[in-house]
């Protein structure tokens, strides 16, 4: 008997680990899913049902229950049943289910899949305009309509991010698409949608640019190139296109942007920095008009700039850009000024300048000549950091 009653201890004791085992095994396996991304199609086991006239109440309670119980397949199952009564959900309803799901990352991530399946769009759109969600349900919501195939989830998507006002969501929702051709190239559209916020036309403009090299993004952002009218949406379409050597499709628009006075100064000195190395006797001619004429200083100094680049009547080092508090604006030099001489010696290197002029006590007076708008200056700056960046031009 004592050997009956040791025998049966042992056998309930392996049980008990075979049991703890597999509740293991199972919660790892959950983890493990949470850590990587769920398949985008569900387990047959949670298909939907075949029909169903259950409402959506007692639909709502049977899944609370399942839920209770941490039966998944049946929470889930019973969730795409709730979603089949279109016409009695609303937004609220809908957003409240999913607050349920709080804290279980298994649960969420496959609910969301479902979500991008079987929710109607305008449902989907009331979830997110009126459902009071927290931006971490918000942000799976938004990853589920980005990472279904369903071209009609993909244009929902599209709008979402046109209509944002929300820094953060704009991150989350463009952060989720930059490896995504499909929706990269849908982006030019939101671009020029007139009803898309400023914010919104903010981020997509800085995350096409970065997509640019695609070619099928680029050729979407030149289509949008050819029929854009609207200055501002022209200026965000050449920010995009900047780094792609495609800017000059926009050059007579961002060319008449530039004279345009009535224009805020900050979009003419955009389209003079967008204007930067395409060729024409026209952009030079508009850049003649704005270094002249512009009744803001830092528009006609740019200007200066970009027309000495082009064509320099002398050879120096070109300020493009002088420090503030600095020696050179001490001494009086100016963006768009040329260096011709820094103590009776020219220079074709700004690192041999600066060198030049490290070597030199601050208490002395050294001598430089400039060009400047058809004059040669003379003024005289202290010796150490003459606190300018330059390039350098030549005659021809």
């Amino acid at each position: 008997m004592k050997r009956i009653h040791l025998a049966c201890l042992a056998g309930g004791a392996i049980l008990g680990w075979s049991l703890a085992l597999a509740f293991y095994h199972r919660e790892a396996a959950h983890e493990k899913t949470d850590q990587t991304s769920p398949p985008r199609t569900l387990p047959q086991s949670i298909a939907p049902p075949t029909s169903s006239t259950a409402s959506s109440s007692a639909i709502q309670e049977r899944l609370e229950a399942a839920l209770a119980a941490r039966t998944e397949l049946d929470t889930l199952r019973l969730f795409r049943q709730l979603l089949a009564n279109k016409d009695s959900i609303d937004g609220t309803t809908l957003a409240c289910t999913i607050k349920l799901f709080r804290g279980q990352p298994y649960l969420v991530k496959h609910a969301s899949y479902v979500l991008a399946e079987e929710c109607p769009l305008t449902l989907f759109r009331d979830l997110l305009e009126h459902g009071g969600l927290e931006p971490p349900e918000r942000d799976i919501l938004l990853r589920a309509l980005a990472e279904s195939g369903d071209p009609a989830a993909h244009a929902c998507f599209l709008q979402r991010v046109a209509f944002s006002e929300d820094e953060s969501e704009l991150r989350v929702m463009l952060n989720g698409i930059k490896s995504d051709v499909s929706f990269l190239r849908g982006l030019p559209g939101v671009l020029t949608d007139p009803a898309t916020t400023t914010l919104a036309r903010r981020y997509v403009s800085e995350t096409l640019r970065e997509a640019a090299g695609d070619l099928e993004v680029r050729k979407s952002l030149k289509d949008a190139a050819g029929s854009a009218q609207d200055p501002l949406i022209v200026l965000l379409l050449a920010n995009a296109l900047s780094e792609t050597g495609e800017v000059g499709i926009l050059k007579d628009t961002l060319a008449r942007i530039a004279i345009d006075f009535a224009r805020p100064a900050g979009e003419r000195i955009s389209a003079i920095n967008n204007l930067n190395g395409i060729p024409g006797a026209d952009i030079a001619a508009m850049l003649r008009i704005a270094a002249s004429k512009d009744p803001n200083p830092e528009v006609r100094s740019l200007a200066t700039v970009e027309l000495l680049r082009r064509d320099s009547p002398v050879t120096g080092l070109l300020a493009v850009h002088v420090a503030s508090e600095s020696q050179a604006q001490a001494a009086g030099l100016q963006r768009g000024d040329v260096l011709l001489s820094y103590n009776g010696q020219s220079y074709t290197l700004e690192s041999k300048l600066r060198e030049a002029a490290q070597h030199l006590p601050p208490d002395q007076q050294i001598p430089i000549v400039i060009y400047r708008g058809g004059e040669i200056l003379q003024l005289t700056i202290h010796g150490g950091r003459i606190g300018v960046a330059t390039q350098y031009v030549a005659s021809h």
